[in-house]
């Protein structure tokens, strides 16, 4: 627009008012140096912005192919683990029906056999629950149902759960709140069961598991204490990622998703689940709930 005003103003001045005769330079001329000047600028300027917005456009593009070459690790990732944490429930399932159809089992290793498959079948499923569950808690549509839940009934329910897990761990509640808190009462018992797993997991066996829940203003904070082996400093975040797990967990079933479940169920609620650990020393999970 500058560009034109100065042409115009160049050639208005010619028709109207022409300057008289000056060797070195008139007013048209004037205009007309200020109309070349102005698209020189805006040349350089608009040359500018272009090669900006494809310097944008480049690392715009690189992001997204560094997104889409983790997505591809990220999935074979996956099918390594899910291949992995098959593999053992079938091998021994198919083991102990090799021994039941062979006709060789005694009374007792049928029985073993059956109780044998019954545990391998529940590992599947919650494989598969954890599955579907991450694929839930992913979507821009999750959502909870917050409701109005007594601190008494979760941890009620957290202890049968607790007491139900193998490695006969001694079962400890502390109940420091009468209150009531808004959360989902099923996925909040979700969050709590996933603790009490990785606890009885991961600790030595008859080793304490406590269960605590204390009032601090307008918040209950719940907390899963174990005795187990704790963590490095490194794996403070990394357990809370997709599929992740800690340093020393080779060889230890599960498919990394439960944490990571229960921190975007927790971020739902508006909370966050956090951890306190030292390798060797044990874990403590903690989150808080809103006081109703």
């Amino acid at each position: 627009v500058p560009a034109m005003v100065f042409l115009s103003g160049s050639e208005l001045h010619n028709s109207f008012w022409p300057s008289a005769y000056n060797p070195i330079l008139t007013t048209s001329d004037a205009l007309l140096l200020a109309f070349a000047a102005t698209v020189t600028a805006g040349g350089v300027v608009e040359l500018r912005r272009i090669a900006s917005e494809r310097e944008r456009l480049l690392a715009s593009e690189r992001e997204r192919v560094e997104d889409l070459r983790e997505l591809a690790t990220l999935k074979a990732d996956f099918s390594r683990m899910v291949a992995h944490e098959l593999g053992a429930p079938l091998a021994a399932v198919l083991a102990w029906l090799d021994l039941l159809e062979s006709g060789r089992a005694t009374s007792g290793s049928a029985e073993l056999a059956h109780a044998s498959i019954r545990a391998q079948v529940e590992a599947l499923r919650s494989l598969v629950s954890d599955v579907r569950t991450a694929g839930e808690v992913e979507r821009d549509d999750f959502r909870v149902e917050l409701g109005e839940v007594p601190v008494s009934s979760i941890l009620a329910e957290a202890e049968a759960f607790a007491r139900s897990l193998p490695g006969e761990h001694p079962v400890g509640v502390e109940q420091r709140s009468d209150a009531l808190v808004r959360a989902d009462r099923a996925r909040i018992g979700q969050v709590m069961r996933n603790l009490l797993s990785n606890a009885a997991k991961y600790s030595a066996f008859g080793s304490e598991i406590r269960i605590r829940a204390s009032e601090h203003q307008d918040r209950v904070r719940f907390e899963v204490e174990d005795q187990g082996r704790g963590l490095a400093p490194e794996d403070l975040e990394r357990v809370f990622e997709k599929y992740g797990r800690g340093s020393s967990d080779a060889g230890l079933p599960g498919a990394g998703l439960g944490l990571y479940i229960s921190r975007r169920i927790l971020e739902a609620h508006g909370s966050q689940l956090r951890v306190e650990s030292e390798a060797g020393r044990g874990s403590v999970f903690g989150f808080e709930l809103e006081v109703v």
